[in-house]
């Protein structure tokens, strides 16, 4: 499998502007993204990529911004506190250790030493994974879900005390050679604000997927020397290739959250393993 990563949405945004080393990967580039200028059924938005990179550097997405709020508002969920665990030593008059100095003192009620775990707030860290690839025949309508669903949990779990993590993601097959690929980009660190218009412009605007994802799978093709295959290959699920990171709780929107009903199932389901984890 191959990968491409970008630290930030930045990042990513700067290397649709670098040059290709293949020319037919430049006209791949051009006829797949620059050129094309398909309805708000394929980008979600009138105007082509044009359009879609106003809104991802520039002015957002305010729409996509209210669908979000919406549902957090009416999601009303109660999430658990973020909580991490440490060791804490408590004196007492019995306990684990004996203090023979404490003792001779005569502090004999602070003589023992206890350990005891003690739970701190604003600890928890997650990491949400938004799958946002899908094939020619999904319409932008079903693919901006996956994105108001993690952001949606972004919002909450962040008004909860937990530090999160939103990158974007999708994976391939056979868009260059007979490689599977994995993009993904972190568009949200969890030491940054979250600006929900500028997030939803990312993960819930599908123009965001058919402009810099394909750019990304022609360059990653590029960068094996290969050709990017007309039509780019065909989705994987981000579920089936991710590979866990262990370093905190990671929550993939998955490729099946099409649709609002999905999207609150999945947000109440991410919410109960939360609840689990924490427990």
């Amino acid at each position: 499998m191959r990968t491409l990563h970008f630290d930030s949405l930045s990042a990513c945004v700067d290397d649709t502007r670098r040059p290709f080393n293949r020319a037919t990967n430049t006209r791949r580039f051009n006829s797949t993204v620059v050129n094309r200028r398909d309805d708000s059924s394929w980008f979600g938005v009138e105007g082509g990529s044009p359009a879609v990179a106003n809104m991802v550097e520039f002015t957002g997405y305010p729409e996509g911004g209210r669908m979000i709020s919406a549902m957090s508002d009416s999601l009303q969920a109660t999430l658990p506190p973020a909580l991490g665990i440490r060791r804490k030593k408590r004196r007492a008059d019995s306990g684990d250790e004996y203090d023979i100095h404490s003792a001779m003192r005569g502090a004999h009620d602070r003589a023992w030493t206890q350990s005891h775990r003690e739970l701190r707030h604003g600890l928890g860290v997650v990491r949400i994974i938004v799958d946002i690839c899908g094939d020619a025949a999904k319409r932008a309508n079903a693919l901006q879900w996956r994105g108001v669903a993690g952001i949606t949990l972004c919002t909450m779990l962040r008004q909860a005390g937990y530090s999160v993590e939103i990158v974007a993601a999708l994976g391939v097959i056979n868009a260059f050679k007979q490689e599977t690929l994995l993009w993904t980009c972190i568009v949200n660190s969890r030491h940054g604000s979250v600006d929900i218009d500028s997030l939803a412009a990312v993960l819930a605007l599908p123009g965001f997927f058919r402009t810099y994802g394909f750019a990304g799978i022609i360059r990653a093709a590029d960068n094996f020397k290969s050709d990017a295959a007309d039509g780019l290959g065909y989705p994987v699920p981000v579920s089936n290739i991710y590979e866990p990171r262990g370093d905190c709780i990671e929550l993939i929107v998955p490729n099946e959250v099409l649709d609002e009903d999905k999207a609150r199932d999945w947000i109440n389901e991410s919410i109960a393993l939360l609840q689990g984890d924490t427990a």
